[in-house]
């Protein structure tokens, strides 16, 4: 029998609550500026532009980064015309 007794292993879906949240919570929409610092509006745009260009360096880092052990765990080069790897020693 599985943990939690159902066999399967499926999870039960759960319903939330008419009343769990105050009416019109949802129809907030996007938050403009939560500290209510309006004269750092520009400081934080700028901010926010960096992170996200460095982001996007870190996702493209760490693809590198798998090609890279790929490549050197199985011996793969891109000069291989049959694709498979090829023994260290025969």
């Amino acid at each position: 029998m599985a943990v939690g007794g159902r066999a399967g292993g499926g999870h039960r879906r759960r319903r939330v609550p008419a009343g769990a949240f105050p009416p019109g919570l949802s129809d907030l929409g996007p938050i403009e500026n939560p500290l209510g610092l309006p004269a750092l509006a520009p400081l934080l745009e700028v901010v926010n532009a960096a992170a996200r260009l460095i982001v996007v360096v870190l996702y493209l880092a760490a693809a590198g980064s798998l090609l890279v052990r790929l490549r050197r765990s199985r011996g793969w080069s891109a000069s291989s015309s049959s694709g498979s790897p090829t023994p260290a020693s025969c």
